[in-house]
């Protein structure tokens, strides 16, 4: 593909537009044969006892990091299996002038245990900064994408484009919906409790963070905050729902960039309903 330098976001559209391709080929051919129906040997457990890893994500991977190299031969491609074999790829991810990130299953979880929660998620990266991305979801085959400067919008399985829109805040107290790491957060638990209580009518946790952006990105939520922001987990997700209109920032307010040392990422319809959920949940203090 020939790049119009610099990123222009017409580029960036056609990037992320010809990874719908790939994230349809890379499901029907691996992924969805490969759900429900894995044996014990194909799964292995990575950091801790629920931080699984399959064969089919492994398989998945490559096949993504094949095509991209096909696409862009001249960027960096950075997976998720990829970096956990060398860490150093993801200092190498922040210099680089142009890469890819690459969640092949995310929500492993999900997909080993059979629930229909899971997706695959690819960004853009320039100089540190998320720029575009998709994800896609194998069971229904619908893809949102998002380019800098260009919205956000979603690509149904039979290729209908629509729109995206990040929820407008409430219009009552108590009206907020979305999911918090809420067990991590800097406040004890009755100071959490007591703020769930009366500033959400809905909370969830999917166990999947590219549903989740795909919901937040239709208007279905006004809060997510995630208390690990792994890149291939949130550079996805963070182009999405800003694009769509919402405001992301990390615990003090700064921009999502690779390589920040700060954790937890909240998102918000807008600045000031951040700050006023940030406050609540001591994330300032952190």
């Amino acid at each position: 593909m020939n790049e119009e330098p610099p990123l222009s976001f017409s580029y960036l559209k056609k990037l992320v537009t010809a990874c719908i391709g790939i994230a349809r080929d890379v499901s029907q051919d691996l992924i969805m044969p490969g759900f429900g129906r894995l044996r014990p040997e194909q799964i292995r457990v990575k950091s801790t006892p629920r931080d699984f890893v399959t064969e089919i994500d492994e398989q998945a991977e490559a096949y993504i990091e094949a095509r991209l190299r096909q696409l862009v031969p001249h960027a960096l491609i950075v997976g998720e299996e990829a970096a956990a074999r060398n860490p150093d790829l993801v200092n190498e991810l922040a210099r680089a002038s142009l890469a890819f990130t690459i969640d092949p299953i995310d929500g492993t979880v999900n997909y080993v245990e059979g629930v229909a929660a899971f997706g695959v998620m690819i960004a853009v990266i320039s100089d540190a900064e998320p720029v575009a991305s998709i994800i896609f979801n194998p069971v229904s085959g619908c893809a949102m994408l998002a380019a800098r400067g260009a919205g956000a919008w979603q690509v149904d399985a039979d290729g209908r484009e629509t729109p995206l829109h990040y929820a407008a805040p409430p219009r009552h107290a108590g009206g907020l919906r979305g999911k918090l790491s809420w067990s991590l957060c800097a406040v004890n638990l009755t100071e959490k409790a007591a703020y769930i209580a009366s500033a959400f009518e809905r909370l969830w946790d999917l166990r999947c963070a590219s549903i989740e952006y795909m919901m937040a990105a239709a208007g279905h939520a006004h809060i997510l905050y995630y208390r690990k922001v792994m890149p291939w987990d949130h550079c996805p997700g963070y182009v999405l729902l800003t694009e769509a209109g919402g405001y992301g920032a990390l615990h003090h307010g700064e921009a999502y960039r690779i390589g920040h040392k700060a954790s937890g990422l909240l998102y918000a319809p807008d600045q000031h309903v951040w700050h006023e959920v940030a406050s609540a949940l001591g994330l300032h203090e952190r």
